[in-house]
């Protein structure tokens, strides 16, 4: 009886002992996969920190090449304002000198027109020397554009006169311009020239006396020879310039 329950006994021991062992092979296999798994963690708690380094890191510098680009985009903004500025003046600038040019043109085309339009009622052209009491012949030209026409010669003999047109881009209607005469502070002796007597330019109209028509072998009487640059009229009221 005793040897049974002793043999009971022991085969439960014995099956309990395996169960032990059992056990403790799996508690062994657990702790190395825990292990194993620890091992795991660690590293994915390691890569884990590594990352969020990393990811502080690429935002900082995102941080700071956003706030360089921003500087620099606001930097170049600030350049393209100031060329759009100097461009607005510049062009400013370019049309101010323009008005500038075409007012200085204009000008001078004024200032042109007036050398040759301008009034002058007196202006002493020539004197010469004359025989015997005389003294000298004093030319007074009255008429408008004068600061073109002015007297090429005159024949000391008292023959003719000769006027000439010096603008070479104008020419210059002289109708009705008086020639006044003065001897000595004499009498004094008007001629007016007749209508349709225009000078080209740098044309000439010689004008004679009676006597230098004479000499020159000219009818006695007021007309006119005309060739392209070069008019002769007769002053048939005169008998000596």
């Amino acid at each position: 009886m005793i040897q049974d329950v002793e043999t009971d006994v022991k085969q439960a021991l014995d099956y309990h002992q395996i169960e032990i062992e059992q056990l403790s092979k799996q508690i062994l296999k657990w702790e190395s996969e825990c292990q194993i798994v620890e091992k795991s963690l660690s590293y994915e708690k390691d890569l884990e920190k590594k990352l969020e380094t990393t990811c502080s890191q690429l935002e900082l510098q995102f941080q700071a090449i956003q706030l360089e680009n921003g500087n620099e985009l606001e930097k170049q903004w600030e350049n393209i304002s100031n060329l759009k500025e100097q461009l607005t003046i510049t062009a400013c600038d370019i049309q101010q000198m323009q008005r500038r040019k075409n007012y200085l043109e204009s000008e001078l085309i004024i200032y042109g027109d007036l050398l040759e339009t301008i009034k002058i009622k007196d202006q002493t052209a020539v004197f010469h020397k004359l025989s015997g009491n005389s003294t000298a012949k004093n030319w007074i030209i009255k008429g408008y554009t004068i600061g073109s026409i002015g007297i090429k010669e005159s024949s000391l003999d008292g023959g003719y006169i000769c006027l000439i047109n010096h603008s070479r881009t104008k020419n210059i209607d002289i109708s009705s311009w008086v020639l006044t005469h003065h001897v000595d502070f004499e009498s004094t002796v008007q001629y007016q020239i007749p209508d349709g007597i225009q000078l080209q330019e740098g044309g000439e109209v010689t004008i004679y006396s009676m006597e230098g028509a004479k000499a020159a072998n000219l009818p006695l009487f007021t007309h006119t020879i005309s060739w392209s640059l070069q008019r002769k009229l007769v002053n048939g009221e005169l008998r000596s310039w």
